[in-house]
């Protein structure tokens, strides 16, 4: 099998995968996934190895059992281990949300009202691409990211460790129900789970291979606004700001929240037009 009966091949099977229907999936998106299968596991052996070449055996075969991982549903990034998050090499993997385009509005609203040699509180932080993402290109300021699992905290340490953020980067392993934060912050972010528990059941396969931890956010999908908002509130600086990630319904409701403690708010559209990031602070922002 050559390179490129293989991407044809391979991006035929992803379009017609039966097993996870998506009515956003295009031929396009299945050759993108597709030529991402074949730019990482084809490694050296055939980085330069011409399209209508034959693939070695050995190339061949890892190419054939991502693919095979792939089809059974796995998340891409999964297979690969990794994701492109704000222009930086985010690690990822089973355990640990993936990091996805439109959480990149936080991480670029927090570099730009962050302080100078300022410090945030990145709550249910998950793999660190929030706070990797913020540290990479604000070399002044200092995070603590918290989550429960052990799992996602695994890749939040290796990322902060790949990018050398090590100083810079606290991690704890904690309930947010549960933990108490040292000094106060200039800002307290998260990106909670907020898919509403019944709407758990309408997500795609691959979605669903996601921890349930880090996407059900309660009957409303707000469990985690109001108790990050309760909770948290002793912990924000004077004129510090929340910065939460939102779902595609419940923007307007975490504004309200935020505007029942006393806060201005503006929430930002992600690529889609899909209301985002909801920010609040105690002055104009």
């Amino acid at each position: 099998m050559t390179l490129r009966q293989f991407r044809g091949y391979a991006a035929k099977k992803i379009y017609e995968s039966p097993l996870c229907p998506d009515e956003k999936k295009d031929i396009k998106t299945a050759e993108f996934e597709a030529d991402v299968l074949i730019e990482h596991f084809a490694g050296t052996e055939c980085k330069f190895l011409e399209r209508d070449k034959d693939i070695p055996e050995k190339c061949e075969k890892k190419l054939i059992d991502a693919l095979e991982r792939k089809l059974s549903g796995e998340p891409l990034q999964y297979i690969i281990g990794e994701w492109e998050f704000y222009g930086i090499r985010i690690f990822c993997g089973k355990g640990c949300l993936i990091p996805r385009p439109e959480t990149e509005f936080v991480a670029e609203y927090i570099i730009k009202k962050l302080p100078r040699g300022g410090r945030f509180l990145d709550l249910c932080t998950g793999s660190g691409c929030i706070p990797a993402a913020v540290l990479k290109h604000r070399e002044d300021a200092a995070c603590v990211a918290v989550d429960i699992s052990e799992e996602a905290l695994h890749y939040a340490e290796k990322n902060f460790r790949y990018h050398m953020l090590e100083s810079r980067a606290e991690i704890v392993r904690c309930d947010i129900s549960e933990y108490f934060p040292c000094g106060d912050f200039d800002i307290i972010s998260s990106n909670p789970p907020y898919i509403k528990s019944g709407d758990m059941k309408t997500l795609s396969c691959e979605v669903l291979q996601e921890p349930h931890i880090a996407l059900d956010g309660g009957e409303d999908g707000l469990l985690y606004y109001r108790l990050i908002l309760n909770r948290y509130l002793p912990y924000l600086k004077k004129n510090g700001i929340f910065v939460f990630e939102a779902g595609y319904d419940t923007a307007d409701s975490v504004a309200f929240m935020l505007a029942e403690k006393g806060f201005e708010t503006e929430i930002i559209r992600d690529y889609s037009g899909i209301s985002r990031v909801v920010a609040g602070g105690r002055k104009c922002l």
